[in-house]
């Protein structure tokens, strides 16, 4: 489509908008995104009164394309309808200024940035110049350095020199950092740091490990370590266990734990056990642990609900025998009533109760009364009767009732509220035919 759109004068895209208009939605906004490009290349006035025209002020992703091939195309020029966009209170949440600036920054940087510095409207204004500075910075780093520590406003010239630092990593990770760690130390260069080898990351995992091997041993090295481990552990997860083993056990942080554990778990559950294994801190190992449970919940609740059991505390047991009860219902509540270790049979009957009764209302309580105590049963009824309700709101209340003569009225209280929103002629005849 792009191809063909490139073969167009302004009248053949006028009558490919035509057609355009009248595909499906998802193929219709591919089209015109491409078809306004082109008008906006020959005939840019053309396209912009009837992007604002046709399309309605100010909306969506169309207007964007417009903007962004203003930005390729003279954008001096346009920046007076740019600037009428950004100030207008009818823009809603949608910032277009840094798809402008963005295409011009890549072709006049210098220009893109200090026009960029004249927008009156805040955040576009430091939108607009962070995608001038970072398209500066991907091929001139050192100028756009340079023009920036020129910047009178301290902060905007501090956000702006992280900008052209992380766009700088994308490109040469190694340079960039070294230019960092030239920073006087402190917070600012300690978050600089982090935010260079997470840029870096995106774009070669491998040259940001290597990068870490440039910082002196100590907090900031730790500190970088735990930015990049966050980095890695979605994508590449191996990588981010290698880089986890250089932190202190009291920095292993749990939540990286648990996201690299489940990576590894994707591919090889035995691996990713024996990871875990190797953790110097509990509260690591056990994140790690809970991470291998929900991904086995997807595939093998049953092996996730063994593997749980085992696990000190069982924090994630209730996640997988919920899903294998769900799965087999039957199977997880004979494994649950067999358990010796008490507290882990009850926890498991308290889950697996109340899912049989979805289908077997009846029996899971009749099992809850024979099999929990106190607090244990009083908490599965409640849940049991929820349950039941769902399929027979009256049989649920009248279930309840039986219990409240022995003393517990929450579940009734619980289920007559359910039932009398839902059908309130029903509970009127039915208090009516009770003895008083």
């Amino acid at each position: 489509l792009y191809a063909l759109a490139q073969e167009l004068d302004p009248e053949g895209v006028k009558l490919a908008l035509g057609v355009a208009e009248r595909l499906p939605k998802k193929d219709r906004a591919m089209a015109l995104d491409i078809l306004i490009a082109r008008w906006a290349e020959l005939d840019a006035e053309g396209a912009k009164a009837w992007v604002m025209t046709t399309l309605g002020p100010l909306r969506g992703r169309q207007l964007r394309a417009l903007i962004e091939a203003l930005g390729r195309n003279d954008p001096a020029n346009h920046l007076a309808f740019l600037k009428q966009i950004e100030a207008s209170p009818d823009r809603g949440d949608f910032g277009y200024g840094d798809w402008f600036f963005g295409e011009w920054g890549a072709v006049d940087p210098l220009r893109a940035a200090t026009a960029a510095l004249e927008l009156e409207h805040t955040t576009s204004r430091s939108s607009a110049l962070g995608a001038a500075i970072a398209q500066w910075a991907l091929t001139e780093p050192l100028a756009a350095l340079r023009w920036v520590d020129e910047l009178s406003d301290a902060e905007v010239r501090k956000n702006s020199r992280r900008v052209a630092l992380r766009a700088w990593a994308e490109t040469d990770g190694d340079q960039a950092l070294a230019h960092v760690l030239a920073m006087p130390e402190g917070l600012e260069r300690t978050a600089t740091v982090q935010q260079v080898l997470n840029a870096a990351s995106r774009s070669d995992p491998a040259a940001a490990k290597r990068m870490i091997d440039m910082l002196p041993a100590g907090q900031l090295r730790n500190a970088a370590v735990s930015v990049l481990v966050g980095s890695l552990a979605g994508n590449s997860p191996h990588e981010a266990a290698d880089l986890m083993a250089m932190l202190p056990a009291e920095e292993q942080l749990g939540h990286h734990c648990s996201q690299i554990a489940a990576g590894i778990a994707l591919a090889n559950v035995e691996d990713a056990k024996r990871w875990a294994e190797s953790l110097k801190s509990d509260k690591a190992r056990n994140n790690a642990e809970a991470g291998i449970v929900y991904t086995l919940i997807r595939t093998d609740p049953e092996a996730a609900t063994l593997y749980a059991a085992e696990s000190p505390g069982h924090r994630t047991f209730d996640h997988a025998i919920r899903a294998w009860s769900e799965r087999e219902p039957e199977a997880a509540y004979e494994w649950a009533r067999t358990q010796r270790d008490e507290e882990l049979r009850l926890g498991a009957l308290r889950v697996t109760l109340p899912v049989m009764a979805k289908t077997q209302p009846a029996s899971a309580a009749a099992l809850a009364a024979e099999l929990l105590q106190g607090e244990d049963r009083a908490q599965t009824y409640e849940q049991i009767g929820v349950a039941w309700a769902n399929a027979d709101a009256r049989a649920a209340v009248e279930w309840a009732m039986d219990g409240a003569l022995h003393g517990d009225t929450r579940p009734v209280k619980s289920l007559m509220t359910r039932w009398v929103k839902s059908d309130v002629a029903g509970v009127a005849n039915w208090l009516g035919s009770l003895p008083s």
